[in-house]
Order: C-alpha cells, then structure tokens, then sequence
C-alpha cells in the first residue's frame, strides 16, 4: 500500500469523526443530546480506533493490499451506516417533538 492509499484510509476515518462531532455538538447545542447518545458515540469512536490499529498491525504485518482495502470497506461501511441510521432517528426525534 502507497502512503497515498494509507492516507486516503485515514482522511474518510477522519472525515467520518468530524461528522460524528458536528452532529454531537449540535444536538448537545439544543440540549438533546443525552446519555444514551453520549454512550453510542463512544462505540463509535472505539470502532473508529479498532479499525485505525487494524490498518496499522496489517500494514506492520505484510497483508496485501486488497485485503486491508477489503476489510477497512467493510467496516467502514458498517460505521458509516450505524451512523447515518443515528443521525435519521435523531432528525426523526427532532421533528416529532416540534409544535406544528
């Protein structure tokens, strides 16, 4: 893996923790945000790490490319559904509890 494909990994994990931040942020804004969401944003963020250390014992460790590629799509296609199908129950919420 170039450090270019390395670093493409990194920025959409990186990408990801920023919305992951901005939707915290705006709901802790508007007091919405409660524990149970504190709590799911720490697993996200643990999973976040998780795949990081992965990428970096497989690199350490000589596994091809297509395979890491493989197994960083995979995960970081379920984290980003895990939190586009949070943030859609939160807009969800926030529409439901306006006046009409």
């Amino acid at each position: 893996m170039s450090s270019k494909e390395h670093d493409a990994l990194l920025r959409k994990l990186d990408d990801l923790d920023r919305r992951i931040e901005a939707k915290a942020r705006d709901f802790k804004a508007h007091g919405q945000f409660t524990d149970q969401h504190d709590a799911f944003v720490t697993r996200l963020r643990e999973r976040q790490a998780a795949i990081r250390r992965r990428i970096g014992v497989q690199l350490k460790d000589g596994v091809s490319w297509p395979l890491i590629e493989t197994e960083f799509e995979r995960d970081f296609d379920g984290l980003h559904g895990e939190l586009l199908r949070w943030e859609e129950r939160l807009d969800a919420a926030t529409l439901a509890n306006k006046d009409p």
